[in-house]
């Protein structure tokens, strides 16, 4: 589990710090490989994949991945954050952007 809190930095904003326990970091990275191996042998898979070639052919755009969730307490975030990392490697994003306030 993560818990957040702030500290104070130079010109007195505050930033972000998370305590984050190494169990539940290596329980999420597993569960995101086992989700990413089964979306790239489904049929979904394949049909997306169809789609952005159609669209974007190898060279597409920005991935932004806004509001997906804590992967580590969520099933549906876990598997977009697979999905995510998958479309990733597999296509020439030329960037990617995210932000939850969750995945702190």
């Amino acid at each position: 589990r993560s818990r957040g809190s702030h500290v104070n930095t130079p010109g007195g904003v505050a930033a972000p710090t998370t305590e984050v326990d190494a169990a539940v970091v290596q329980k999420t990275v597993a569960g995101i490989e086992r989700v990413l191996k089964e979306l790239e042998a489904s049929t979904l898979w394949k049909q997306v994949q169809g789609l952005i070639k159609d669209r974007w052919g190898d060279q597409a755009g920005l991935l932004a991945c806004y509001g997906i969730g804590s992967p580590s307490s969520s099933a549906s975030a876990l598997a977009q954050t697979a999905l995510a990392l998958l479309l990733l490697r597999s296509f020439n994003f030329k960037a990617a952007t995210w932000s939850d306030p969750c995945m702190s």
